[in-house]
């Protein structure tokens, strides 16, 4: 499926907006679910997305395994536990994949390598502005 760059501007009107490669994606854990818009992010080993995502959900961390994170703003910590989530426009392709939550309030959420690029071939096309995904046959 085909997906266009999301176009996000700045609150500095001087500075260019950029064009990412974000979805609606749905996280479930029992009879909850929640849509989160993440980014697909390449250069993330995981996918992680913030602590209240899981929080909402009701997803007790307390015995998750704890894992630590580094990226453009700092170290954190976050917890890792499987969770079931799907592209909103492919509710079909459902995955249960292990997902890190943060409490950082810059990441809302990142769809990396481990369980989502696991599952999916990805091409980005940023020149055209758009990306497209399908299901890997692996």
């Amino acid at each position: 499926m085909r997906f266009e760059y999301v176009t996000e501007f700045n609150s500095n009107p001087n500075e260019k907006a950029h064009r990412r490669p974000m979805l609606d994606v749905v996280l479930l854990h029992g009879d909850k679910k929640i849509k989160v818009f993440a980014l697909v992010d390449s250069g993330a080993d995981d996918c992680i997305f913030n602590k209240d995502v899981a929080d909402a959900l009701g997803i007790d961390l307390s015995k998750a395994k704890r894992k630590n994170y580094a990226g453009i703003s700092g170290h954190t910590r976050g917890w890792l536990t499987d969770v079931t989530l799907y592209i909103e426009a492919m509710p079909d392709e459902r995955l249960t994949i292990p997902v890190a939550f943060i409490d950082s309030p810059t990441v809302s959420g990142l769809l990396g390598q481990v369980g989502f690029f696991d599952a999916f071939k990805i091409k980005f096309e940023r020149d055209h502005g758009v990306f497209e995904i399908m299901r890997s046959k692996k």
